[in-house]
This record gives C-alpha cells, structure tokens and sequence, in this order.
C-alpha cells in the first residue's frame, strides 16, 4: 500500500509538472527620450519552488531594444537590466497567471554630484507648532535642534474630537519660509511600474511648486510612507532683481513616515507632559547647497555629511 502512495504522488507531481503553463515575458528597454538601447543586459527569472526549479534566462536586447524569453513559472517572474552608463533596474513581482509585454526606461548616469544625504527619524519637539528642519545642518532649527535656517516648518496637531470608529485624528503641514518656494509633489503611476536605482528624476523641476503638503491619520498605529510618492522642495529663497529668485533644491526620496504616537487615546495633560510620544516623522532626503543647482543625482560615495549613524546613511542616487 505504501509503494502505491508513492507512485500515486509521484504520478500526481508530474501530472502537475506536466500542465504548468508556459509564460513568455517581452521587454522593450529605451532612454527616457523613447530611443531603443541596444545591447543591454537583461535576466528574466521564472521563479520556482527551489533553486533548481528556479529558471533564469538571459540574453541582450537587439537593436530595436527587444528580449523576450520563456518558462514555466511556479511562483512569480522578474526582469532585471543592467547597461554599463545607466542604473540597473527591476521589475516588481510579475504575475505567473499571464504573459507580460514590458517597456522599461534606463535613466542614464549623468552627472553624480555630492550632496547632503540623510534618513531623519524624530519627533516634533512639541505639538500644535512649527518647527523649522535645516537640510544642511540635518536637525531642528534651534533652540530644539543644532539647525540655523529653516528650509521647510513641520507641524502636527492632533484633534481632540474622535471620529466615529473611536479613534483620534491627527494631522501634519509641512510648509515654507517665503511663497515663491513650495514643493513638486512626484506620484508613482498606477500600475505596474519598474523600479530604477535612481528612483527621481536627476534634476528638480523650473516650474509648479505648491505651497504645502499635507497629511492626515486615523489612530496612533503605525503607518507606512505612501507607496510611490516623493517630493522635490525649492527652499532658501533669494530675490536677486525684482521678481527673480534663487533657490536651493531638495528631494525626499520616496515619500516621507508620518506616525501620531503613542498606543491609545490619552487625555491631554499627559500628552503635555510627554510631547515627544507625539508626532515621529522619517524620511530620506538630499539637499543640494549649490543654490540654482536642480542636479539632484547623488554620488553615493561623496555624502556632505562626514558623521552618520550607520541607520542614517544613504547609499543609492
């Protein structure tokens, strides 16, 4: 009876072998202009349930930025291209229920510049106020920080009222010093998307800046950044001639951490008394300190800031 059970399995896996669908993946690979690339390196993984059912397929686009492959994926699928003077990028999960027809843009290394790079995590020194971040210093402005010059404010407030599921509402604006300054607000597509090591565009946009961003939450349990959103900020204002400014840039690389604090709804002479449970914001940004300079494609290997923790260091563009 047993030799039967054997058989029967081994009988029903390579039935199961036997049936998988095959699945072809096509990339178009092409500059940011739409130009074809030629010649680039591209792996297309069938993924398995081991290493050994695990298939990986390689090969070069051709001159009209083509590769195309095939296999029979027990789990998901994804690409991978890589060309000497351009970022490697990467596909998200592909779904092994469907083939997929693929354009992918290589954003080309251009100019790496150093810049001031940093992952801020931290509290609002106290709730309900503005609180001014120097990007160069990478504090609060004084007196609750080492910082000199406020390149944006930060303020959180949380509503005393609840809503209706029992759970406070708070709130944080960040906003700027003069009106000519603001922020570009870069939303991810809907969709399937690849993602580049360089994940902005290299350079800071001339135009369209708004004057704040701002956000809400429903609970004091953590929340994550929302997926895909990043910003370039103008700050640091200069009139030079009437009407005609200059500015120092900034990008927050995918988006910014906003969690209220603390676990349950408290009264609020505690949260008086200990603001700092309040109000924790994280986000990764880089500041150019040449003023006028929109370049923002970081050198990783020349950071401005010479003495970061090990969880406040930059390592990607």
């Amino acid at each position: 009876m047993k030799t039967i059970s054997l058989l029967f399995a081994s009988l029903l896996l390579v039935g199961i072998a036997s049936c998988q669908e095959v699945r072809t993946v096509k990339v178009t690979v092409t500059e940011e202009d739409g130009t074809p690339i030629e010649g680039a390196d591209a792996t297309i993984t069938f993924l398995g349930y081991s290493g050994r059912q695990t298939q990986r397929l390689k090969g070069k686009t051709d001159s009209s930025g083509l590769f195309q492959a095939s296999g029979s994926p027990q789990l998901r699928m994804y690409v991978r291209l890589e060309k000497e003077g351009y970022y490697e990028t990467n596909s998200e999960p592909l779904s092994r229920t469907q083939n997929h027809d693929l354009t992918f843009v290589l954003r080309s290394i251009k100019k790496p510049i150093p810049l001031y790079a940093k992952t801020f995590r931290g509290n609002l020194p106290t709730l309900g106020d503005k609180h001014g971040f120097d990007f160069q210093v990478g504090d609060w402005v004084a007196p609750h920080g080492n910082g000199l010059i406020s390149d944006v404010t930060f303020c959180v407030k949380i509503e005393e009222q609840q809503t209706a599921n029992g759970k406070p509402v708070g709130s944080i604006q960040i906003s700027f010093v003069h009106k000519s300054e603001g922020v570009v607000i870069v939303e991810k597509k809907s969709g399937y998307m690849p993602t580049s090591q360089l994940i902005m565009p290299h350079q800071a946009p001339e135009k369209n800046y708004f004057s704040q961003i701002y956000r809400s939450e429903s609970g004091y349990e953590n929340k994550s950044k929302p997926e895909g959103t990043s910003y370039f900020f103008r700050t640091r204002s200069k009139e030079i001639e009437p009407g005609k400014f200059v500015f120092n840039y900034t990008k927050f690389q995918d988006g910014f951490k906003f969690v209220m604090g603390g676990g349950v709804f408290l009264e609020e002479p505690y949260k008086k008394k200990h603001p700092n449970e309040y109000g924790n914001v994280e986000f990764t940004y880089f500041f150019n300190p040449t003023p006028n300079d929109r370049n923002l494609e970081f050198d990783p290997e020349q950071n401005l800031f010479t003495n970061l923790e090990s969880t406040e260091q930059v390592r990607e563009p």
